[in-house]
């Protein structure tokens, strides 16, 4: 995945900011973890699906900071919702947590 967003930042951007993993699922436990490592920056810039966007969604109302979403399949609706669905580590739905925020989305065209 590094090697594919590198081209949507400016040139520097991966060597002055942190880069956090997503662990694949919505979990608490993934939240938690999130929270912690991100709780000191202004702000969260996440490239990927619904899931890491359910996640970075509850994590950025936690911190009270700015969320960027940079959707990368566009099949889903967690980009558009203030709700996220959180799972148990055997992907069973456990919560519905919807957030304090509501999001602002921003639509543009690359195909110019």
């Amino acid at each position: 995945m590094l090697k594919v967003i590198p081209q949507y930042l400016p040139a520097d951007f991966l060597t002055r900011y942190p880069v956090e993993i997503f662990n694949s699922s919505c979990e608490f436990a993934e939240i938690d973890r999130l929270t912690e490592q991100l709780k000191a920056y202004d702000g969260i810039i996440a490239f990927g699906g619904g899931q890491l966007m359910d996640t970075t969604k509850v994590v950025s109302d936690r911190l009270n900071n700015v969320l960027i979403n940079v959707q990368t399949v566009p099949s889903n609706c967690a980009a558009f919702t203030t709700k996220s669905i959180v799972y148990s580590p055997t992907h069973e739905m456990i919560a519905s947590v919807r957030e304090k925020s509501p999001l602002m989305p921003l639509f543009w065209n690359l195909s110019c």
